[in-house]
């Protein structure tokens, strides 16, 4: 529903919609003011540019940090078996060329 989540792109409906016209379609309709036209003037000026083949201004593609922090607390778990994973994996590498090296060192251990 709408009221939970940002509207379908119109190109999951139609591909044909050009790519200008479904970034003002989905900017207008973002649930987010801050992602949205700030008023009903921009959003025309945009229509107005897309019908005369002009560019349109492009949101910022920029991610809010409430929308990263609300991704991390909802997946947590995943993201801290991967960085856990990371952590293990470099240790292993920082001990492992720190060690110093045991044996003959093999046939070309004297050259």
């Amino acid at each position: 529903m709408v009221v939970n989540e940002d509207v379908a792109a119109p190109s999951t409906l139609n591909a044909a919609v050009p790519a200008d016209l479904e970034t003002s379609c989905s900017s207008a309709s973002r649930r987010n003011p801050p992602r949205r036209y700030a008023s009903a003037a921009a959003l025309a000026a945009d229509l107005e540019h897309f019908a005369a083949g002009e560019a349109i201004r492009r949101p910022a593609a920029t991610t809010p940090p409430a929308v990263v922090a609300r991704k991390v607390k909802r997946q947590w778990i995943p993201i801290a078996a991967a960085a856990s994973t990371l952590a293990a994996v470099l240790l292993v590498g920082f001990i492992a060329t720190r060690a110093p090296r045991q044996g003959g060192g093999g046939p070309l251990a004297d050259c």
